[in-house]
């Protein structure tokens, strides 16, 4: 559990220590006598630039609708002052555009830091090294050519293995009420903000591996039955990823969608462990892990 908390603590450094904020704002827009035809799809000011969509068109005419004054607007930007919102409602009224009175829906999230990426990502290598040169099996690469075509889909077993079980709990759910996608800005936004952050799921399969297919493995298999060595594998992946944990008990939708996503985490590491036994590479669980973190990251960023 202390290396747990360690690299929780390594994959949040970039965005605790940060002082940037992606921000989402969502509003209803009304033109002014002077306001043009086209809406600004950009404008800055004080140095602060944001980026905005009327009614899903950008750098064209808009359409005009029920009431030709009204139109939905998303505007994005990089805050570091906590004056964006001031800055967007004076920019938008010197353009000859006004906010409604419901106000302005607003979502914010850290802005990773690039230098604090960096950082930890070298901190999950150097963990990732200690932890194997502290088990005797190493990361086991030559054994991958005894593989040859057994590779692929060994590496591609856990990210499935979460699919079927997401596919199936979404049948068995159906669409959870209340439970809708978030702003643009919101943990997308925050990721997109430093393209190296990308990389941070991918090497925090390092030391996540190294613990619990390496050092773990190695004591568990010596001391226990070897069914009961991969359900405590498994626990202890899943008490990893300890915001999934809190959410399975926060009540509501979001309660049910985390039963359902802690099941794929639990299914993932189950044939992380597999995939450990078959191929006696912790290498390949590795490659496997990076994997599964791109698929799920990529299905958050569609989402």
């Amino acid at each position: 559990m202390v290396v747990s908390l360690v690299l929780q603590a390594i994959g949040l450094l970039p965005v605790v220590l940060s002082d940037q904020y992606d921000v989402a704002y969502r509003f209803t827009a009304y033109a002014g006598s002077d306001a043009p035809q086209t809406a600004p799809s950009y404008f800055e000011l004080e140095g602060q630039g944001f980026e905005c969509q009327w009614s899903g068109v950008q750098n064209q005419p808009l359409a005009r609708n029920a009431n030709p004054s009204a139109y939905d607007v998303r505007c994005i930007t990089v805050d570091a002052d906590g004056q964006g919102l001031r800055r967007l409602e004076v920019g938008l009224k010197r353009s000859g555009w006004d906010t409604a009175s419901s106000g302005i829906e607003m979502d914010m999230q850290r802005r990773a830091s690039a230098g604090w990426v960096l950082l930890s990502i070298s901190a999950f290598v150097l963990l990732a090294l200690v932890l194997v040169r502290a088990s005797s099996e190493g990361w086991g690469w030559g054994s991958l050519a005894r593989l040859r075509w057994r590779v692929v889909p060994l590496l591609l077993a856990p990210f499935l293995s979460a699919v079927v079980v997401v596919f199936v709990g979404s049948l068995w759910l159906g669409p959870a009420p209340g439970h809708a996608a978030p702003l643009a800005g919101g943990m997308a936004g925050s990721m997109a903000g430093v393209p190296l952050f990308y990389l941070m799921p991918l090497v925090a399969a390092l030391p996540e591996e190294a613990m619990f297919r390496g050092w773990l493995h190695e004591r568990l298999f010596k001391r226990l039955p070897a069914w009961l060595a991969y359900l405590v594998i498994a626990e202890l992946f899943l008490l990893l990823h300890l915001g999934l944990v809190a959410a399975m008990f926060s009540g509501g939708a979001s309660a049910v969608v985390a039963v359902v996503q802690a099941a794929g985490v639990f299914c993932i590491s189950l044939a992380l462990t597999w995939v450990r036994r078959r191929s006696g590479s912790l290498g390949l669980c590795v490659l496997a892990h990076a994997i599964s973190n791109l698929g799920a990251m990529a299905m958050v960023l569609a989402g």
